[in-house]
């Protein structure tokens, strides 16, 4: 059989144990026709084949980024990136700047301030922002997603004063007379996304840059676990740009009974291989380095506190009843141990109710829930996740960019077990591995690492008991990202019959470890036969 594409001359880790010690691949459309030596590779070359040398290098499955946020990490891309601030002021110039080159009234938008990392040591007020710009309305996101800083400008659009109270599952930030300093947590955010929410074509440049920039880092595959507009928005650009990337799209509970179609009921599993509908999610608590994680005991750096959640245990149940009910497989952001166990009750009382109907056919019937992050997935919660078949999603990367927060904010000992991935995998759990874009960097590269040394940015090993090879970070961001997504048949190995997307690194096998898997990088992306990244391009 003639071959489309033909990559050979380096090292293939095939995850697949009848195909170890591979040179090369052949692959006849979107398909992988044959894995084994060079010779046999090169013998079903025509003239039109493509044929790769890989040079000695390493190719990967396609990696998959089981948890990230397609349109804001597009949005980051295209706006105010805050991520190297390192002073308020340095912020308040960058807002000034941008404001000075757009007509008034237009929001300013930017992401990725660490509060801890600024001069102050503080999230910047309305008052600083206002110093920036009184004609624009500006919302700055925290990395962590779940916490805004916004302007006078800001408050006014949302409707939000001295007066308005907290709302259930979130905060604002007060001064000592009482008035909002503009820094709001969890919900309370809610009313300034819905001034701000950006028109159609917006929302759409986002998700496509989104989805054209993840694959420069070798992801063919993406879990979509929450946008600005709905699903079937987002289906109808990826159908309509035939974007590359393959996208697994969770679905939020409000968007259940819309149409996928005219007339038709959107469907757990619905699509095609570059765009299905996913589990259903809902947020139990907060974010692990706000801190607003939802913890069984308090905050080391706060004894008074121990998180939000975000949302009742009784929603959570009543939430996760009529998805199963619908035929959706479940899921739900989790950090903190009290988060967690919400999440483990809901989803144990959804297996009680009656077994799920209309899941697609050709896909196993048992549910694969899902706990998104499950950080604090201590050994009581681990031995429920295990009894219920749940495939955690973690954040290895976290442990590098936030773990010396960690520290500080639950104490040495705590922080030190969050992201058990050693326990996790021991215990037979099929732990997935992500970056949270724009939380993290997508990177999957350093994501693996982080999961082999958990050494934080200020050079910490937490928990160095939990760290695992990084074999088992590659099985992490390939096999167990296609378990998560029903998808193992497919994808997430190199197998003759499976989907042909894979990953190139520069670098050969012999010479990768888990310290130094961080510092190689992708020289080619390929998916569905078709070659949709080059380094140099």
């Amino acid at each position: 059989m003639e071959a489309d594409l033909i990559l050979a001359g380096g090292s293939v880790l095939t995850g697949d144990t009848k195909h170890s010690g591979a040179t090369a691949v052949a692959v006849v459309g979107d398909r992988i026709v044959y894995v084994g030596n060079d010779e046999e590779a090169l013998a079903r070359r025509a003239p039109d084949t493509r044929v790769v040398g890989m040079q000695g290098k390493t190719l990967l499955p396609g990696l998959i980024e089981s948890h990230c946020h397609i349109m804001g990490w597009g949005s980051a891309v295209l706006g105010l990136n805050l991520g190297e601030a390192t002073s308020i002021r340095e912020i308040v110039d960058m807002v000034r700047d941008k404001a000075a080159g757009v007509e008034p009234g237009t929001w300013i938008r930017g992401r990725g301030y660490n509060q801890l990392h600024l001069q102050e040591g503080r999230h910047p007020h309305r008052w600083d922002l206002d110093e920036a710009t009184a004609r624009h309305p500006v919302v700055l996101t925290r990395c962590c997603g779940h916490i805004q800083a916004v302007n006078s400008r800001a408050l006014a659009e949302a409707g939000l004063q001295d007066a308005s109270p907290d709302p259930s599952g979130g905060a604002m930030d007060r001064d000592d007379s009482g008035r909002i300093t503009g820094v709001l947590r969890e919900t309370a955010c809610e009313p300034v996304k819905e001034a701000a929410a950006p028109a159609e074509e917006q929302r759409r440049e986002w998700y496509v840059t989104g989805c054209r920039d993840l694959v420069r880092w070798g992801i063919t595959s993406a879990h979509d676990m929450g946008r600005e507009g709905t699903v079937a928005e987002a289906a109808r650009w990826h159908r309509c740009e035939e974007l590359p990337l393959r996208v697994f799209a969770a679905v939020p509970p409000e968007e259940m009974d819309e149409l996928w179609t005219e007339g038709s009921r959107l469907r757990f599993l619905q699509g095609d291989r570059y765009f299905r509908t996913g589990h259903m999610k809902v947020f139990a608590d907060g974010s692990s380095s706000g801190p607003t994680a939802a913890t069984r005991e308090p905050y080391a750096c706060d004894p008074a506190d121990s998180g939000i959640e975000v949302t009742s245990q009784q929603e959570i149940i009543d939430s996760f009843i009529r998805a199963n009910r619908m035929g959706f497989s479940l899921t739900a952001h989790a950090v903190g141990d009290r988060g967690i166990e919400m999440v483990l009750n809901g989803q144990e009382a959804a297996l009680g109710d009656r077994p799920r109907r209309g899941v697609a056919r050709g896909y196993s019937r048992v549910p694969r829930h899902r706990i998104e992050h499950c950080a604090m997935a201590f050994s009581d919660l681990r031995e429920r996740i295990r009894g219920m078949s749940i495939v955690p999603v973690g954040q290895a990367i976290f442990l590098h960019d936030y773990g010396d927060n960690y520290i500080g904010d639950y104490g040495s000992e705590r922080a030190a077990a969050m992201f058990p991935l050693r326990s996790l995998l021991k215990a037979g759990i099929p732990v997935a591995l992500s970056s949270d874009a724009p939380v993290s960097h997508p990177n999957p590269l350093a994501g693996m690492a982080a999961a082999c040394t958990r050494r934080t940015r200020g050079g910490t090993v937490l928990g160095p008991k939990e760290r695992i090879s990084w074999s088992e970070a590659v099985k992490c961001y390939t096999a167990h990202g296609a378990y998560a997504e029903y998808a193992e048949d497919i994808k997430g190995s190199i197998a003759v019959g499976k989907l042909a997307d894979f990953a190139l690194l520069d670098t050969p096998l012999a010479e990768i470890d888990g310290d130094g898997i961080g510092g190689c990088s992708v020289d080619m992306t390929v998916i569905g036969g078709r070659v949709v990244y080059e380094k140099g391009d």
